[in-house]
């Protein structure tokens, strides 16, 4: 597998827990320069923004599986607080975290 796919899938088993960017470089085999290089080719994103969009995609899936409390969601997907994920949630989804979690229930 290339570098950026190594650094994917280590991004993917290990969103819940404190990433540095430089240590997926690290496991990747490359610098972190380098990562974020390859990886704006490949995704037109960073590493960082990569990491970003796994942690919203895992959370958006607990809120339509779980009945989880937002804040301790937010904990277990590697977000440092309920408002972290908010920002990002409503960054990269549209609503925030509850009125997905409603607007799902909706449709349902």
């Amino acid at each position: 597998p290339d570098a950026v796919q190594v650094a994917t899938e280590f991004i993917n088993q290990h969103h819940p827990e404190p990433i540095e960017i430089q240590q997926v470089a690290q496991h990747a085999g490359l610098s972190a320069r380098q990562l974020n290089r390859r990886f704006r080719a490949t995704y037109q994103m960073s590493p960082a923004q990569y990491l970003q969009r796994v942690r919203v995609h895992h959370a958006s899936q607990a809120l339509l599986t779980t009945e989880t409390q937002i804040g301790i969601l937010a904990l277990d997907h590697g977000f440092y607080e309920q408002t972290h994920l908010t920002r990002l949630f409503r960054r990269w989804m549209g609503p925030a975290p509850l009125e997905f979690r409603k607007g799902s229930r909706q449709q349902a």
